[in-house]
């Protein structure tokens, strides 16, 4: 019997050490959540995130709040629309792509005015998509006007830039 135990032991031993030698330790998945740094501010949009993919068959729509000083009112927006039926495919995603379009968007308050950005310089790319999760990065020149309360007529062309935008989203 004792043999037995020692036989046992010096078994599970070495099969503990053959799955610890083989055993790789999984890597950190991103945080789940959106940043960018906009006008040169890192910024988070991670409350009130909506994400639609029931409009059409082959587009993610993304909507979420800023909680980050100074645009804790704004909105940003992401579309990205892509070619066939299903879910949309990893890829590059822009204003002027024909089969893989997308699009940035953000909504903001400016000296007390609710002004709309939407970009026409943009890059969207979707790293990763499944049923239930879809990752990716984001930059661009979203253009607006700004009213200009003077002369209302006659609103402020407005620039706001996104770089380094990343993306990482459960629905």
């Amino acid at each position: 019997m004792k043999r037995f135990l020692i036989y046992a032991f010096v078994l599970l031993v070495g099969f503990e050490a053959c799955n610890k030698s083989n055993h790789s330790t999984p890597s950190s998945p991103a945080p789940i959540g959106i940043s960018a740094t906009v006008n040169g501010q890192y910024t988070t949009f991670n409350r009130n995130i909506s994400i639609d993919t029931s409009s059409t068959a082959n587009e993610i729509s993304i909507t979420a709040s800023g909680d980050s000083t100074p645009f804790r009112s704004s909105i940003l927006g992401i579309v990205v629309r892509g070619p066939g039926t299903g879910l949309v495919k990893p890829g590059l995603y822009t204003y002027a792509g024909y089969d893989y379009s997308g699009g940035l968007g953000i909504a903001t308050t400016i000296n007390y005015s609710q002004v709309l950005f939407g970009s026409y310089d943009d890059s969207i790319t979707v790293a990763t998509v499944t049923d239930s999760t879809v990752s990716g990065t984001f930059h661009g020149n979203i253009e607006g006007q700004i009213i200009n309360f003077n002369d209302p007529q006659h609103p402020q062309d407005s620039v706001i830039t996104v770089v380094n935008g990343k993306f990482n989203l459960k629905w």
